[in-house]
């Protein structure tokens, strides 16, 4: 479905009240113009944003009192409320929300750091533009796909890491040192990063399923629920299956309900989501070729392909309306 439908869904569940967000995925202001209530034929009042603030002191000043059924204040940064009848912990993989409802997962560094980036196409014309590629070697795997209609490929480059670093998107790499560790690979992948100018190193951090994502009126969301490795590519992809299938079932629970509304959204998405958490820690070991024999690790590749058949056309809307049938 379009961006216009999902949040059209998110807002007509009227429960909805106060939401935190990651403040440093975007600026307030940037998500107000984004999703402008008129740019989605919504009423004032019908979905509010409310972010706590930014950065570290943001992770440490939230809490959530329960003033009764269903209805919840939550308290920011400084001096700012919410009050409302849900409040949804999008936060992310460093999630404040999260403790309010389960003991914080453990990050568990895996050893690998990824090297991203983009290379304008036009620096390697002969680059194809319809299909992704990925090469797998001892310890290490090279992926590469096109973005912006051809215009930009990313690569992910994926090493051993020298050293414990911080799970960040955005510290910086150095291309020389990205450029050796696939030095005599397929010359495609040399002549590709020859044009990088900037890259970013992320170290790949993996956690446990978590065994409950909802505590009365607080439910948790995307990272915040399942951070994940992003060897199947996933982690964005089950974000918005988990708004969606909220949204759904929202969309018909009312004050008395919202409870049982809210465990509905959980039983239905998180040992599905738990299983793909696992998946990708596994598809990770199948691309580092960790493996003595690796006409194993081939067969398991291919079986494979079945499972990502079912992730891929897997209609979330469909089982969440069956979800939400249950509870009338």
């Amino acid at each position: 479905m379009r961006r216009r439908q999902i949040l059209r869904l998110l807002a007509g569940a009227m429960l909805l009240a106060a939401v935190a967000l990651d403040p440093r995925a975007a600026r307030a202001e940037e998500i107000s113009a984004l999703y402008h209530a008129s740019y989605l034929g919504l009423t004032a009042g019908e979905i509010r944003f409310r972010f706590g603030g930014s950065g570290d002191d943001y992770r440490d000043e939230i809490a959530i009192e329960s003033t009764g059924l269903a209805h919840l204040v939550t308290h920011f940064r400084g001096s700012a409320v919410a009050e409302g009848s849900l409040v949804i912990g999008a936060d992310g993989i460093h999630s404040t929300l999260q403790q309010n409802v389960v003991p914080p997962s453990r990050p568990s560094f895996s050893g690998v750091v990824a090297y991203r980036g983009l290379v304008p196409q036009e620096r390697i014309p002969r680059w194809p533009t319809e299909r992704w590629l990925m090469w797998l070697g001892k310890g290490k795997h090279f992926l590469a796909f096109p973005v912006r209609a051809g215009k930009l490929i990313n690569f992910v480059g994926f090493v051993p890491a020298d050293e414990e670093m911080k799970e960040s998107w955005s510290a910086p790499g150095d291309p020389n040192a990205l450029r050796s560790a696939f030095a005599g690979w397929d010359p495609r992948i040399g002549s590709l990063l020859q044009q990088v100018r900037t890259t970013f190193r992320w170290g790949l951090y993996d956690r446990e399923p978590l065994p409950t994502w909802t505590k009365g009126s607080l439910t948790l969301l995307g990272d915040a629920a399942h951070p994940m490795l992003p060897h199947l590519g996933q982690g964005a992809n089950q974000s918005i299956e988990d708004g969606m299938a909220l949204a759904t079932i929202l969309a018909r629970a009312d004050q008395e309900t919202l409870p049982a509304a809210l465990l509905a959204y959980e039983r239905l998405r998180r040992e599905l989501v738990a299983a793909i958490q696992q998946g990708a820690r596994q598809s990770g070991l199948r691309y580092d070729s960790a493996y003595a024999d690796l006409g194993v690790r081939d067969a398991e590749i291919t079986a494979h392909a079945e499972f990502r058949k079912r992730l891929y056309d897997y209609d979330v809307v469909q089982d969440a309306e069956a979800a939400a049938t249950a509870l009338a």
